[in-house]
Parts: structure tokens; sequence; C-alpha cells
């Protein structure tokens, strides 16, 4: 049996690139060239249509105020680039069931791994004015490519604390792990930044680090594709160099690549350990005061783009599909946002 319609045009592009391995930035280009078709068009009936929030609007802590770390967390705001983020929301939902969350995955824009460091911080400056409009106690920047290249950015100007994914999991791992070598797996710009390897160098001398661009692991999880033999043959593609080297452990390196969580173990043998970075977010977040209340929380979960695509992939590791409402964040195709 073939595969379904909406897999044929990728399984295409991934026999093609096995011989020709510059293709990753055609299909990312390709991605974005049909995203950004969908997503400029008008704002349909029963959509969400965000305003867009000057300096003066932003909620009243002022940036930088001391009070940051003493106020309880009842409000965590997460966004990424699509359905990836949604990795580190179940495991902060598990242990902090009490705080309502609001989600926004930036699918309209996808993937921000091919992005430019100045669009990946225009684009989470956005997603941060949009998530600000619910004075949320903190931000998680759910988002690896994000939090290499936009973080400085958002924590100079969000009135709340903000949290990335790197600097937890690195301290998590030197900390829990103490491998003496170990491999980062990222989209292209994330492992392009080398802030994984920068941080890892910064901590320790004695920890062998190799950084692994896997371009093609975003666009599978997005379309839903968490096995089978088209995803073998990228991950041999991918792993199989590393196999020359003695790995502890793999940091998953990206929010997405937990949805390969089992395939990726399975190929790498159970001497490796894998790591996902929702563990470092959920131990900086257990330095915050959190909310007291014995109320169950809620979640609300925003999308720029395809809701309905969205809430479907997303019942597949969250259980019932999740209501999601589609949003227009303001300036998002216009010019660079201020506060």
């Amino acid at each position: 049996m073939g595969l379904p319609c909406r897999f044929n045009g990728l399984a295409a592009l991934v026999s093609q690139f096995l011989k020709n391995p510059s293709l990753p930035h055609a299909l990312e280009r390709d991605q974005d060239l049909r995203r950004c078709s969908r997503s400029r068009s008008s704002v349909r009936e029963g959509e969400v249509d965000a305003k867009s929030y000057g300096e003066d609007e932003l909620p009243s802590r002022a940036i930088g105020s001391e009070d940051w770390y003493s106020v309880p967390m009842n409000r965590i705001a997460v966004f990424d680039s699509g359905l990836g983020g949604l990795t580190v929301l179940k495991t902060l939902r598990a242990h902090f069931p009490q705080v309502d969350f609001y989600y926004l995955g930036d699918n309209a824009r996808l993937p921000y791994g091919s992005k430019s460091p100045e669009v990946v911080q225009r684009y989470s400056l956005e997603c941060a004015r949009f998530l600000a409009t619910f004075e949320p106690d903190a931000l998680v920047v759910a988002c690896n490519t994000a939090s290499s290249l936009a973080l400085e950015h958002l924590e100079r100007e969000c009135p709340f604390p903000v949290i990335g994914m790197i600097d937890p999991i690195v301290e998590h791992v030197i900390s829990e792990i103490k491998p003496s070598s170990l491999a980062v797996l990222g989209t292209k710009a994330t492992i392009a930044s080398g802030a994984y390897q920068n941080k890892f160098a910064a901590q320790s001398t004695t920890i062998d680090v190799h950084a692994v661009s896997c371009p093609l692991f975003v666009p599978f999880v997005e379309e839903g594709i968490f096995h089978g033999p088209l995803l073998k043959r990228v991950l041999d593609l991918y792993l199989n160099p590393l196999r020359a080297h003695c790995l502890d452990a793999v940091i998953l390196g990206c929010t997405h690549y937990p949805l390969l969580h089992k395939e990726l173990a399975a190929y790498l043998g159970e001497s490796v350990q894998v790591v996902e970075c929702g563990q470092g977010v959920l131990a900086e977040l257990a330095k915050l005061p959190m909310s007291a209340s014995k109320t169950k929380g809620s979640a609300q979960f925003f999308v720029t783009d395809d809701a309905t695509s969205f809430s479907h992939l997303a019942s597949l590791f969250l259980g019932d599909p999740p209501r999601v409402e589609k949003v227009e964040l303001g300036a998002a195709y216009g010019s660079a946002v201020g506060w």
C-alpha cells in the first residue's frame, strides 16, 4: 500500500535528499512559501484577531523588578514554532496541575530553524507580545532555535521571567548525567548558533560535544510521521556517523524531537541516554514559587495557521483533542515589533 497523499511530496523529497543532501533547505523554503500564502489570508469567522499592545499597555510589573521571583506562578505562557513545545507543556502540566497555561504554536511560520537570527528574534517578540495579553507570571520559550537566537532580546523586553531551553538542560545534564561524551541534535539555526557547544565549553572542559543538524526532523513531526522506513533512512543519514563515538547521552535540542524519542532511542541503543529539554525547564521552574491553589488549572491553545490539523496531531500525545483558536499576531507580517 502506498503512502497517504499528504506524504507523497515529502517522500519524494526525502528520496531525492538521500542522493542530494542540499535538499533540506529546498524543503524548508517550500514549507515557508506554502504556509506564508495560507497565513496571509484574512481572518475568517470564529478566528481571533490579536490586538497589538504598546509599551504602556503591558502588564504593570516593571522590567527587572525584584518581585519576579516572589510572585506565585499562577499563569505560565509557552510558545514554540509549532507542535514541539507541547512536549514541554505536557511535562509542566503534569508537575504543576494547579497552574493556568497559555500555549501559542506559530505554525504559520515554521520551521524557525531555517530562518535568520533577525527573523527569529522578530517572530519571538511577536509571540511574546501576544502571550503578554494574558498577563503571565512567566514565559517558557519552548523552542531551542528561539532560545539560542532570541532569549536575550526576550529577557530584556519582557516584564516577567523568561525561561529558555538551553541553559537549564545543559546544567541538568552536567549535574545529573555527568557525561564524558554527548551529542546534541538540533535545527540548522540552533547548531549554527553554537549555543549548546559554547554553554558546555563554559561549564566543563572535559565533555566531548558532537553537534548534529537534523533539518528534516521537524517536517516529519509536523506531518505526523513518527516511524516507518522514510524516518529510518533519515535516522541513518544523520545519526550513523555518531556510532563512531562512545556517547553517554544525546540531547534532543529541539522540542519537536521528543515525538521521535522512541525511534531515536531504539536507533542509538540502550547505552545512550536520550534527554529531552523539558527536564531542564521543569527543574528551572521548580526554583520559582508556584501557585498554592488546590483547583486544577486550565490550558488554552492558540496557533497562527491550521487549527484543525494542530488539534488532531496534538491529541496523539495529549489525549483528547484540545480546543485550538487561530490568531493573527498583529504586525506579524509587517515591520519589526517594538514593545
